[in-house]
């Protein structure tokens, strides 16, 4: 009788935690959690009866025999992304899966998306646009533009257009504002952006407010929701420029202050190493870089 193969789950969470040496890292790419990394390999460790990772503390390694199981691993995985691939290519539509942040999906993706499909009919778009983590590239999405500083191990990260920060708020409360008094906006109260938390302070400290206190705070889960707050009065809130303006130019919204803050933070335009030698995806980077790069 030849010897059971374990489960395709929880061979792929042991090659992606050792191929990573993290659990971590390995429960991002998964998009499950590093619990769920660690229980799946201890139950490989218990069907193989073999321990695969040392755990030390606030670290794993590989022991001998998990490093051989390893290359064993990566290579059978390897082997049927690539047969897959060509199944795909060879029988198969050419459908993109892509992920993008729901504010730059609705505001900068959509409105140019037609200008792509005019020039390639025969790619069809899977789109999922959801609310969180800007870092995350799901394993299932074939391109991601998400939010962060470029740190994305183990995959491509091109970085698209430079962001900037500018205080908004309704007309009514800019009324109560002093332009060229920086403090006044410590008399009122101020919105944040759950997925964007430090991007007040970001302001604050660039435009050189030594106190940043403000009268009240409003959290809300989108920038979407922001901007709905601060029209309606609730208080001031950071603006992204540029991929909010055409909302901005849509709404009543005012700057009460002139200043404008470039931020660390830009889009990205994210997919797997090597992956850019597939045409629908090498096709869709090279239009998303000529719309949105920096130029």
């Amino acid at each position: 009788m030849p010897r059971r193969i374990p489960s395709l789950s929880l061979l792929r969470a042991f090659e992606r935690a050792a191929y990573h040496r993290s659990f971590k890292l390995a429960a991002e790419e998964l998009h499950v959690t590093p619990s769920a990394v660690s229980h799946k390999i201890k139950q490989l460790e218990e069907e193989l009866g073999i321990p695969l990772f040392q755990r030390i503390t606030r670290a794993v390694r590989l022991t001998p025999a998990g490093q051989l199981y390893f290359k064993d691993v990566h290579r059978a995985f390897a082997r049927l992304e690539t047969g897959t691939q060509q199944l795909h290519d060879r029988y198969g539509q050419q459908v993109l899966r892509l992920h993008v942040l729901p504010f730059f999906a609705t505001e900068m993706l959509i409105p140019r998306l037609h200008t792509f499909q005019d020039r390639h009919p025969d790619i069809d778009l899977h789109l999922e646009s959801a609310f969180g983590r800007g870092e995350v590239h799901p394993p299932e999405a074939d391109i991601s533009i998400g939010l962060g500083q470029g740190n994305w191990p183990g995959l491509v990260a091109e970085p698209l257009m430079p962001l900037e920060l500018q205080a908004m708020c309704s007309p009514k409360v800019a009324e109560q504002i002093d332009p060229n008094n920086l403090e006044d906006i410590n008399n009122q109260g101020v919105i944040y952006f759950a997925s964007k938390l430090d991007a007040w302070e970001q302001w604050a400290r660039a435009v050189g407010l030594k106190e940043f206190k403000p009268r009240a705070t409003l959290t809300v889960d989108s920038m979407f929701s922001g901007l709905q707050a601060a029209e309606q009065g609730l208080g001031l809130v950071t603006a992204v420029l540029p991929i909010t303006q055409e909302w901005i130019n849509r709404s009543t919204l005012v700057p009460p202050f002139p200043n404008r803050v470039q931020i660390p933070d830009r889009y990205y335009l994210i997919y797997r190493k090597g992956d850019d030698v597939r045409s629908n995806v090498k096709l869709f980077r090279d239009w998303v870089l000529e719309e949105f790069a920096e130029r």
